[in-house]
């Protein structure tokens, strides 16, 4: 449910760079020593508001509007998996990006954002398998 917030309050999105110091939820060996890994349905909401203006590239106005919906990495993955119109329609009306250039730019991010999230995903469990089978 879009309109839940899992873990956030709302507020704004003034300080992106907050979630830089924050303690990563994965952790994937690398020869030896662990190489920590977010996986985007792990993120909070600092870390959607830091994605939204590395990546999406939102402004502060943008970002602001965006953080009382109580976004964090589930939410953005199932807005990325809508279909083209209910992702529109959730966009322009419910987050109000007007500008279609806005909509398009945060659109293809997300598209990016779910394919890292298998990609990572994936990657993790096939450490994770052969973690156990040593």
């Amino acid at each position: 449910d879009l309109d839940t917030p899992r873990g956030a309050e709302g507020g704004s999105c003034d300080s992106p760079r907050a979630a830089e110091g924050k303690e990563r939820d994965h952790a994937i060996p690398d020869g030896g020593r662990d190489r920590a890994v977010d996986l985007p349905s792990a993120w909070d909401a600092e870390q959607v508001c830091a994605w939204l203006e590395a990546v999406a590239r939102l402004s502060q106005q943008q970002r602001d509007a965006l953080a009382p919906h109580g976004l964090d990495g589930q939410v953005l993955l199932h807005l990325a998996s809508l279909d083209d119109s209910a992702k529109n329609a959730i966009l322009r009306d419910d987050f109000g990006l007007q500008r279609v250039g806005d909509r398009v730019r945060l659109w293809r991010a997300l598209d990016e954002l779910a394919e890292e999230e298998h990609r990572l995903g994936s990657l993790s469990r096939q450490m994770t398998s052969r973690e156990t089978s040593l």
